[in-house]
C-alpha cells in the first residue's frame, strides 16, 4: 500500500489524474478486469465523492495505469481550505487490496 499526497486542486474545476500501479518486480501490471474503487472522505470517514470502474469515473488507460475524474460540480461540494482523505482500492483476480491511502487540500478557486 502506497501513502500519498496529492497536489492541491481547486473546487472550481475538474480533478482528473492519473495513476501507475506496477507489482514487486516494477512491471505494469494488467488491468483489463479490475474493479478500481477511489474515494473522497472527510476527517469524519464520511465519502463524500466515489469514482470508480463501475460507475465510469475510473479509466484504464493501458497496461497499469488508470485515471479518475471528478466533476467541477462534484468539486464545489467541497469546502475549500481543507484537506481530505483520499483512499483507493483494486480488486484483480477476485483479490481486494489497499491500493493507497492519502490526502489531498481543496483550495477555492475564486473565478465563478
Amino acid at each position: 500500500m502506497l501513502q500519498v499526497v496529492f497536489e492541491p486542486v481547486s473546487d472550481r474545476e475538474d480533478w482528473t489524474d492519473t495513476c501507475e500501479v506496477r507489482d514487486q518486480s516494477d512491471v505494469l501490471v494488467d488491468l483489463s478486469t479490475a474493479v478500481i474503487v477511489l474515494c473522497v472522505a472527510s476527517k469524519s470517514k464520511t465519502v463524500l465523492m466515489t469514482a470508480s470502474t463501475t460507475n465510469g469515473k475510473v479509466t484504464i488507460v493501458s497496461t497499469g495505469i488508470f485515471t479518475f475524474t471528478f466533476t467541477k460540480a462534484e468539486m464545489r461540494g467541497l469546502d475549500a481550505s481543507v484537506a481530505y482523505d483520499v483512499g483507493c482500492t483494486i480488486e484483480l483476480n477476485s483479490v481486494t487490496r489497499q491500493y493507497f491511502v492519502g490526502k489531498v487540500s481543496v483550495l477555492h478557486g475564486i473565478v465563478e
